[in-house]
C-alpha cells in the first residue's frame, strides 16, 4: 500500500501535472476538467479500496455513460501506475521546492488557486479534512512543480517524456523519442519513459522487435516484470507470453538479468527465463524463423504443440489450451499466415487426430479425438 505522503503526490500529479510532466502523454489541453478530476478522484478511492458496492456500481454507470470517461480514467490509471514507480524522496525534493518558491521575493501578493472540489457521488462518504489537506498541498505545489519538476529531473526520479503504445489486430512500426525504432507485433503494449540516465521501457505482453538508438551514457532498460534487457544501442527481439520472456539478440549485445541469474547475449542467441523458470536459459535460435512475424508468417517446424500452442496463442485474443500431455507431444509443421491463425485451427482436426471445444472464455482447447 501506499504511504500517505506518495498518495498526496500522486493526487497533485493527477490534478496538477497533466500538462507539465506528461505534457508528452497525448493528453488533450481541451479535456473537460470536471471529468479529469472525477477520473482522478475515482482512480484514488478505487485504489484505496475503500469504495462500497454501491459505489463500485455508481462508477461502473459513470464508466459506461459516456466514451470520454473510460478514456479519461484510463489515462489517470497509467499516471497511477507511473507514479507507483516513483521512489518517496520526490516528497523531500518537493518540501525543498516549496521552500525556495515561499522565499522568493514577490513584488505583489500572489492570489492562492482556486481549486474545486473533487466530485463526490455519495455525500455520506465524503472526506472533507483529507481533500482540505490536498487543497493546501496544491496552493503550494502548483508554484513548486517547475521547481519541483527540475530536481526530480537532477536527482534522476522522475522522468521529462512519457509515452503508451498498443499494436492490436495489425503490427506497427513506431519510433520512440530517442529514435529508436520498435515493431510491435498484434496484441503487444509497451510504455516509454525517459529518465535522466536511463531510457525505460515497461513491456506489459506480446512481442516487439527492438532496433535501439546507440547512447552509450543513457542505458535502454526493458523491464518485463520478470527481468531485464539492458542495451546502449543494439538489435533484438522479445515475446513475453504467459510470465514467460524469450529475448532472441540479431546484432551487438544485450544483457538479461533476473533476481536469480544474470548473461551476457552475442548475436544468434536467445535468453529464456520466467516465473517457472527463473534460472536464465542460454541457447542458438533460427532468425528466420524467430522474425518470420514481422512478414505475417508464423513457421513451425515439426514442433510439438506444446512448443507450438504459445507461438499460436500470440495471434488469439485468448491463450490456446490443451487437454493433456499426449496431445501436447504431437507435432505439426508448416508455414503459416498469422491473419488466418483461426483458419488454421478449424482445419487442425484434418491433419492431426484431435479435436477442438470453444470454452466459455472465448479460449479453445485442444483435446485427443474421441473413437
Amino acid at each position: 500500500m501506499l504511504k500517505h505522503s506518495q498518495r498526496t503526490l500522486i493526487s497533485l500529479y493527477c490534478y496538477l501535472t497533466r500538462g507539465y510532466i506528461f505534457m508528452s502523454a497525448s493528453y488533450s489541453s481541451n479535456t473537460d476538467d470536471l471529468i479529469a478530476e472525477q477520473a482522478a478522484d475515482w482512480c484514488m478511492r478505487l485504489h484505496e479500496g475503500s469504495c462500497t458496492a454501491a459505489e463500485l456500481d455508481t462508477f461502473d454507470a459513470w464508466l459506461k455513460s459516456d466514451p470520454q470517461h473510460a478514456a479519461e480514467y484510463e489515462k489517470m490509471a497509467e499516471i497511477w501506475d507511473l507514479s507507483a514507480q516513483i521512489d518517496p524522496v520526490i516528497s523531500m525534493a518537493m518540501e525543498s521546492a516549496a521552500d525556495k518558491i515561499v522565499h522568493l521575493p514577490i513584488a505583489e501578493p500572489i492570489p492562492e488557486p482556486q481549486l474545486q472540489s473533487p466530485p463526490q457521488l455519495h455525500p455520506e462518504s465524503q472526506q472533507p479534512s483529507s481533500w482540505s489537506l490536498l487543497a493546501k498541498a496544491a496552493a503550494v505545489a502548483l508554484f513548486a512543480l517547475p521547481v519541483t519538476g527540475y530536481v526530480g529531473w537532477s536527482m534522476d526520479i522522475l522522468p521529462n517524456n512519457y509515452r503508451s503504445y498498443t499494436a492490436e489486430i495489425n503490427s506497427q512500426d513506431i519510433t520512440l523519442p530517442d529514435g529508436s525504432q520498435v515493431t510491435l507485433n498484434q496484441h503487444t503494449s509497451i510504455s516509454f519513459i525517459n529518465y535522466r540516465h536511463q531510457r525505460l521501457v515497461n513491456f506489459s505482453q506480446g512481442e516487439a522487435f527492438f532496433d535501439v538508438a546507440h547512447d552509450k551514457q543513457h542505458p535502454f532498460v526493458i523491464d518485463t516484470g520478470l527481468g531485464t534487457i539492458t542495451v546502449t544501442g543494439t538489435s533484438f527481439n522479445v515475446w513475453k507470453h504467459n510470465a514467460n520472456v524469450v529475448v532472441a539478440l540479431t546484432e551487438g549485445s544485450v544483457k538479461v538479468s533476473t533476481d536469480f541469474s544474470e548473461n551476457n547475449l552475442v548475436p544468434g542467441q536467445q535468453a529464456k527465463f520466467g516465473a517457472s523458470q527463473p534460472q536464465i536459459k542460454v541457447s542458438s535460435f533460427n532468425t528466420e524463423k524467430a522474425l518470420a512475424w514481422q512478414k505475417g508468417l508464423l513457421i513451425l517446424d515439426n514442433a510439438t504443440l506444446a512448443e507450438a500452442a504459445p507461438k499460436i496463442s500470440r495471434y488469439l485474443q485468448t491463450p490456446l489450451r490443451l487437454s493433456n500431455f499426449e496431445v501436447s507431444q504431437l507435432r505439426i509443421g508448416g508455414v503459416f499466415h498469422t491473419q488466418n491463425i483461426k483458419d488454421m485451427l478449424e482445419d487442425l482436426p484434418k491433419i492431426l487426430p484431435v479435436q477442438l471445444t470453444h470454452l466459455d472464455d472465448g479460449s479453445i482447447e485442444i483435446s485427443g479425438r474421441k473413437k
